[in-house]
C-alpha cells in the first residue's frame, strides 16, 4: 500500500481547480449562474436543516425518532439517484480522466474519495446532518454518540454513491444512457413536484399517526440508513449496549459499500486500459455502409408525390426524428406534456370529490373545457418558439439545400401543428368528459387551432428577425436550465414578449367565443367560430410571408447566431 502525499496534496488542488472551472470558464453568465446555484443549494440544504433541527428539538420521543427515520433514508435514497444524473459535474469520479496519471491503485482511490469533499451536494448534506447532531444534542454523550454515527454514515453516502458510479461505469459513459438520463430527469423532477400533493394527502390523512406510532421505523431500521437511525434511537434511551451494537453493524456495512466500490473500480480500471488497445476499424465499416443505405433512401423518397410538396413533407419527418431522438428536446416536449396532463387529471378527479374543490369545480363546470386549449398552446410553444436554433449546427447544411425558405418553415409549422391539435383534441376530450361540457367541445377546439396559428406564425417570425442559438451539450440535472437559448435577459424578455403576445392577439378569438355564451346567443358561433379560425389563418400567413424574405436575405447573418461553435 503505497501512498504518496504530494501526489494526493496535487490531486485535491486538481479537483478544486475543476470545481472553481465548473463556474468559471462560460464568462460572466457561467459566474453569475454559477454564484445563483451554490446559494440555492446552501439555502434550501440549509432550510432542510433549518427545519429538520425545529421538528428534532419540539417533537416528542416518538415522533422525533421517526422523522430522523425518513430523513437519513431520504438522502440514502438520493445518494443512490445523484451520481447517475450528475455524474458529469464532477469529474473527479471519471476513472478514464484519472488512469492517465501515474497513480497507484490507493492513490487513485483516495483521489476518488477526496473528489466527493469537494462537490455542491456533499456541502448540503453536512449542513443536513450538522443540524441533526443539534437536533439530538441533549447531552453531551448523546451529542458525541450522535456526531459518531452520522460520520459514519456519511461515509456509507460515500460507499454506495461510489459503489453505483462504479458499477454503472460503462453504462454511464454510454450515449444511449446519457440520452436516456435526460429523459429520466423530467419524470424526477415530475414526481418531486407531485410528491408534494402526495404529502399533503397524507399530512390530513394519517401522517401523524404514523409519526406517533412508530411505523415508519418498523420497516425502515432494516435497511443501511435504518441502522444509523436505531443506533442514535437507542443512545438517547441510555441503551449504550444496543447503540454500540447497531454502530458496529453500521460500520460493518460501510466496509462492505467500501469493498464493494474496490473490487469494481479495479474492474473499472483494467477495462479502461483494454479499452485503449480496441480496433475501430470494423465501425468505420458500418457507419459507411449505413450512410450510402441513407443516401439511396433520400435519393427514392425525393421521387414521391402526395398532396403535400416533398420539401414540405421531407421537413416535416426530419424534424419528427429529431424530436424522437435527440433526447433534451425530448425532454423539453415531454416537461410541459405531463404538467398539463396532470393538471387536466387533477382538476378532473376533484369534480368527483366532496370538499370546496369539488364545489368549485362543478361550478365552474363544462367552463374548464374553454380553458384547456390553453394549457395546450403553453405546451406547444417549445416547439415554435425557436424553430431555426433546434438545427444548430445542421442549418448551415439546411440552407445548402435547393429548397425555397417558405418549404422549411411550413414543413416544421405542420409538424407543430398535427402535434397540437394531437394533444389537443385528447386534453379537450378528456376535459368534457370530467365536466359534461360537450357542447363546448368546438368552440375549445376553435380557440386552440386559432391559437396554434397565432403562436406558429409567431414562431416564425421571432425565428427568423430575432434568431438563437439553443445551447444543449449538458447532461442529467444541469440540462434542466437554460435550455430555450444561450443566456441573456435580452432573450429571456423575448420569450416573455412572445408569450404574452400571443395571449393579447388571441383576446379576440377568446371574445368571439366567449361573449355568444355569456349572453346565451350561441346562435353567434356559426358566423364567429369560422371567422375565428380565418383570423387565425390570416395571422399565421402573414407573420410566415414577411419571415422567409428575411431567412434567404440574411441567411449568413442568421447562421452566424445559430450554428456558431
Amino acid at each position: 500500500m503505497v501512498i504518496n502525499g504530494d501526489k494526493l496534496r496535487w490531486l485535491l488542488w486538481l479537483r478544486w481547480r475543476m470545481l472553481i472551472r465548473n463556474f468559471t470558464h462560460g464568462g460572466v453568465a457561467q459566474i453569475i449562474g454559477g454564484v445563483l446555484q451554490i446559494l440555492f443549494s446552501v439555502l434550501f440544504m440549509g432550510g432542510i436543516a433549518a427545519v429538520t433541527l425545529f421538528l428534532f428539538r419540539f417533537f416528542d420521543a416518538t415522533a422525533r425518532t421517526e422523522l430522523l427515520f425518513l430523513e437519513l433514508t431520504g438522502l440514502f435514497v438520493m445518494w443512490v439517484i445523484l451520481p447517475l444524473f450528475d455524474m458529469t459535474r464532477n469529474e473527479g469520479l471519471d476513472l478514464s480522466k484519472l488512469v492517465q496519471f501515474p497513480l497507484t491503485k490507493w492513490e487513485l482511490i483516495l483521489s476518488l474519495l477526496l473528489s466527493t469533499l469537494l462537490d455542491i451536494p456533499m456541502f448540503g448534506l453536512f449542513l443536513i446532518l450538522l443540524g441533526a447532531v443539534i437536533g439530538w444534542a441533549f447531552s453531551l454523550p448523546l451529542a458525541l454518540f450522535t456526531l459518531v454515527t452520522l460520520f459514519f454514515f456519511a461515509i456509507q453516502l460515500v460507499g454506495v454513491g461510489q459503489f453505483i458510479v462504479s458499477l454503472f461505469q460503462g453504462v454511464l459513459h454510454n450515449r444511449r444512457f446519457r440520452d436516456l438520463s435526460i429523459i429520466l430527469t423530467v419524470f424526477l423532477f415530475a414526481l418531486i413536484y407531485l410528491a408534494q400533493f402526495g404529502f399533503r394527502a397524507l399530512a390530513t390523512s394519517g401522517i401523524s399517526n404514523g409519526f406517533q406510532s412508530g411505523s415508519f421505523s418498523t420497516y425502515l431500521q432494516w435497511t443501511p440508513p435504518g441502522v444509523a437511525a436505531r443506533a442514535i434511537q437507542l443512545a438517547s434511551i441510555n441503551n449504550w449496549g444496543g447503540a454500540l451494537l447497531w454502530l458496529v453493524a453500521l460500520i460493518v456495512i460501510d466496509a462492505a459499500f467500501l469493498f464493494l466500490w474496490l473490487v469494481f473500480t479495479q474492474r473499472s480500471l483494467l477495462a479502461a486500459e483494454e479499452g485503449d488497445s480496441a480496433p475501430v476499424g470494423g465501425t468505420v465499416k458500418k457507419v459507411r455502409s449505413r450512410s450510402t443505405s441513407i443516401g439511396v433512401q433520400a435519393q427514392v423518397g425525393t421521387q414521391r408525390r402526395g398532396f403535400l410538396p416533398v420539401q414540405v413533407r421531407e421537413i416535416m419527418l426530419k424534424d419528427l426524428k429529431y424530436i424522437r431522438r435527440d433526447p433534451q428536446i425530448t425532454r423539453m416536449f415531454l416537461q410541459s406534456l405531463i404538467i398539463v396532463v396532470f393538471y387536466v387529471f387533477y382538476f378532473g378527479f376533484t369534480n368527483f370529490t366532496g370538499g370546496s374543490r369539488g364545489d368549485t369545480m362543478k361550478t365552474i363546470g363544462p367552463w374548464a373545457v374553454l380553458v384547456s386549449p390553453a394549457l395546450i398552446l403553453l405546451s406547444l410553444f417549445i416547439l415554435t418558439y425557436n424553430i431555426l436554433g433546434f438545427e444548430r449546427q445542421s442549418l448551415t447544411t439546411l440552407f445548402l439545400f435547393p429548397i425555397h425558405p417558405k418549404y422549411i418553415l411550413w414543413g416544421k409549422n405542420l409538424l407543430a401543428f398535427l402535434i397540437g391539435l394531437a394533444e389537443m383534441l385528447i386534453i379537450i376530450l378528456v376535459a368534457a368528459a370530467f365536466t359534461g361540457g360537450w357542447n363546448f367541445f368546438i368552440p375549445a377546439l376553435t380557440m386552440g387551432i386559432a391559437g396554434m396559428g397565432v403562436m406558429i406564425g409567431i414562431g416564425n417570425f421571432t425565428s427568423s428577425f430575432l434568431p438563437q442559438r439553443m445551447k444543449f451539450g449538458a447532461r442529467g440535472i444541469r440540462a434542466m436550465a437554460n435550455m430555450t437559448a444561450e443566456g441573456g435577459c435580452l432573450r429571456g424578455a423575448l420569450s416573455g414578449l412572445s408569450v404574452y403576445g400571443t395571449m393579447i392577439l388571441l383576446i379576440p378569438v377568446a371574445l368571439a367565443v366567449i361573449l355568444p355564451l355569456a349572453f346565451s346567443m350561441q346562435w353567434i358561433w356559426v358566423i364567429s367560430i369560422p371567422l375565428s379560425l380565418l383570423y387565425g389563418a390570416g395571422f399565421y400567413y402573414g407573420l410566415t410571408r414577411l419571415s422567409w424574405p428575411r431567412l434567404l436575405n440574411k441567411a449568413p447573418e442568421i447562421l452566424n447566431i445559430v450554428a456558431k461553435e
